[in-house]
């Protein structure tokens, strides 16, 4: 049975939700009809014990060249938009160890960490740029913290986002790597996570289409 929790979307609010199961591993699913936003049912959850344990098998670590290359390709993308020296920057979802933001660090910014697992204080001010590698598929809420996050930046700053996009044909879903992941609890569309970020308060700014996503505070 599905959980009551899920008959409304978490993206969008819309109350009209189609379940379904996938063949090759029996895990239920909600699409919203209105945003295609994708939640994993709460049955096929991990608990938050387990999901850490799982963070903690990641190899994110400054010595592994692959993750240090894959972070430069989202840096690449998020200072296309260069901030002067000095910006304060936070790093949302930092994970066990903030590869990124000592990078960025690096670069000349003030960097500031925050992670419900391993960096659980929440750093105060408002920042420039709000990161997030690889978090929106991870949260129950993504729209309270869409909203969230918008209040915390500093007026036109900006919130980049790295979350692999759904595929157009929804026939690839059944095999799609990205979901294979338990910690993978909600999927979105392009359209989707715009029209979510116009709702909180932002606009466009850049979008590969793929996994990347950049907004800016529209004007006020």
């Amino acid at each position: 049975m599905f959980q009551e929790v899920n008959r409304f979307c978490r993206l969008c609010g819309a109350g009209e939700i189609d379940d379904f199961t996938t063949v090759s591993d029996r895990i239920l699913y909600h699409r919203c009809r209105n945003c295609s936003y994708i939640s994993r049912d709460e049955a096929h959850r991990l608990s938050a014990e387990d999901e850490k344990k799982r963070y903690q098998l990641h190899n994110n670590s400054p010595d592994n060249p692959g993750y240090v290359e894959w972070i430069n390709r989202f840096l690449d993308f998020i200072f296309k938009s260069p901030l002067p020296g000095g910006s304060r920057i936070l790093d949302f979802g930092s994970g066990p160890e903030p590869v990124m933001a000592v990078m960025m660090e690096k670069l000349g910014y003030q960097v500031f960490t925050e992670d419900p697992y391993f960096s659980p204080e929440k750093p105060g001010g408002c920042f420039q740029l709000i990161t997030s590698l690889e978090v929106f598929e991870h949260l129950s809420n993504p729209s309270e913290v869409l909203q969230q996050l918008a209040s915390r930046l500093t007026e036109n700053g900006r919130l980049c986002v790295s979350t692999e996009f759904l595929p157009g044909d929804m026939e690839r879903f059944e095999y799609w790597r990205y979901r294979s992941d338990e910690t993978h609890i909600g999927l979105f569309t392009v359209d989707g996570l715009i029209e979510a970020g116009e709702r909180a308060g932002f606009e466009v700014e850049d979008c590969d289409g793929v996994r990347y996503i950049s907004f800016r505070l529209a004007q006020r």
